[in-house]
């Protein structure tokens, strides 16, 4: 494994062990295990899920090995809590101006950014397409989301003009992708990469207070929320 892979390992599993290292194994119940992880809603959503995931994993080996017949993490149920809601993060009307007039100037960026917030696609999702795969006419595109099932996403017409504006004007044609990068010295062209997007994200809101910690997935959030119909977010225009 990586070495970022075995230190999340080991930075999760050591607070459990000290608790519990020198039971036995097959005397960890259900119970306790619910409690255990009850005393850590206090760490984020993501850690939390990070905690069970390698409990999960934990567990699935004793019973590999024949050390328990059943792993008892299976059955536990999943804390359900007010800061558990509050996770999920979209973006208020305020803050979507304030971002549609920071990315104004890059075409690229501001195309990304308008697919993300219209179309309901997840970044990863976005990046791993290619040109010939959007329907530029019926303004669709197919992506490839979890458990490898396809889905359409559709975009709205002020984000085609966003759009068709970066492929004109800026997106290379040496390269198959939609989103295209170019490396600084080598003038190589390649696929736009997610650790690309996430410096200039990172960029363009860190001179902006009212979006400190807001991610670019929390774009998929708002779209989420648009489709239940809140009409501040809806009307809002992305040129």
């Amino acid at each position: 494994m990586a070495p970022a892979t075995l230190k999340s390992y080991e930075s999760t599993l050591i607070p459990f062990l000290k608790k519990y290292g020198r039971w036995p194994i097959d005397l960890i119940s259900k119970q306790i295990l619910e409690s255990y992880m009850e005393r850590l809603m206090s760490l984020s959503v993501r850690t939390r899920h990070r905690h069970r995931s390698i409990l999960q994993a934990l567990f699935n080996f004793a019973v590999e090995q024949d050390y328990l017949s059943s792993n008892p993490l299976s059955g536990c149920k999943q804390p359900s809590t007010e800061q558990e809601i509050t996770a999920v993060r979209s973006f208020s009307p305020e803050q979507l101006f304030t971002l549609y007039r920071l990315v104004a100037s890059d075409l690229r960026m501001h195309a990304l950014v308008c697919l993300l917030h219209r179309s309901g696609a997840k970044v990863t999702e976005i990046l791993a397409i290619d040109l010939k795969d959007v329907d530029r006419v019926n303004r669709r595109f197919e992506v490839l989301g979890r458990g490898n099932k396809r889905r359409w996403c559709f975009y709205s017409a002020d984000t085609s003009l966003v759009l068709e504006r970066y492929i004109t004007l800026e997106r290379s044609s040496d390269c198959s992708a939609l989103f295209t990068a170019q490396q600084y010295f080598s003038k190589q062209v390649s696929r736009l990469s997610y650790r690309t997007v996430h410096k200039h994200w990172t960029d363009v809101i860190k001179s902006e207070p009212t979006l400190k910690d807001m991610r670019i997935y929390d774009l998929h959030n708002t779209f989420i929320q648009e489709q239940m119909g809140i009409p501040q977010l809806k009307d809002i225009q992305v040129l």
